[in-house]
């Protein structure tokens, strides 16, 4: 599993769940949709941010 994989490497994991329900864990970074996934919250990501807050707009 590709999450499994960045979790054991340590990399932040941005999830948008589709067909299945995908559970919260560490590192794992979960958006309704790729549509609020901007520069600014793949930037904090990048950066190492912990929980960066949620985007809506």
């Amino acid at each position: 599993m590709g999450a499994a994989s960045a979790e054991a490497a340590g990399c932040p994991i941005l999830v948008v769940p589709l067909l299945i329900p995908v559970p919260a864990g560490p590192g794992r970074h979960i958006i309704s949709g790729l549509d609020h996934a901007d520069l600014a919250l793949l930037q904090d990501l990048a950066a190492g941010a912990d929980r960066p807050p949620p985007r809506t707009a």
